[in-house]
């Protein structure tokens, strides 16, 4: 269909970016009903045990809004992966890759001996970790970013990827 979407719009880059914003769109829309519909449902299962939350507790609204930002992202990321790649199976393994496989990976590096560059050092900057932390209500290991500080660097990746689809997108034939 994209030849057929180049020939009523011959400009590329609104092709793209009317692709681009239309996803995000439904995946942020989708991502914060699912986490509120999931936050809801979690409750009522833990209210039977007298074990819950409210969103007005500190960090739960944060955590349920930012179920579904990370979700966008992703999907913006795996968008910029996909216009890069144009090949369907490469795109989903190296998105898969890049969030899942490299991330396991890393929890294999030693840690050095302080002082020395390692674990620590590496795992923050991996964009699983980075961006989860908007959507984690109690800090898991140790992470020198605070939730939005590292949400934006999980940002940061997205549009690296997504200007990276674009240019590959201008420059190829269809």
């Amino acid at each position: 269909m994209i030849r057929t979407s180049l020939t009523s719009m011959p400009r590329r880059g609104t092709i793209f970016a009317a692709k681009a914003v239309v996803f995000a769109a439904v995946a942020l829309v989708v991502g914060l009903v699912t986490s509120f519909l999931a936050f809801s449902t979690g409750q009522a299962i833990l209210s039977s045990q007298h074990v819950g939350a409210s969103i007005s507790q500190p960090g739960a609204l944060r955590a349920v809004i930012g179920g579904g930002l990370f979700l966008a992202v992703t999907g913006l990321l795996s968008f910029g992966i996909g216009a890069m790649l144009r090949h369907t199976a490469g795109a989903i393994a190296a998105g898969i890759g890049l969030m899942f496989v490299v991330t396991i990976l890393v929890t294999f590096l030693p840690s050095p001996p302080s002082g020395w560059f390692g674990q620590a050092d590496i795992d923050k900057w991996i964009p699983f970790f980075a961006g989860s932390h908007i959507w984690q209500h109690q800090m898991v290991g140790v992470n020198p970013f605070s939730p939005w500080v590292g949400f934006g660097a999980f940002c940061a990746y997205a549009a690296a990827a997504i200007i990276g689809g674009l240019m590959m997108f201008l420059r190829r034939d269809a």
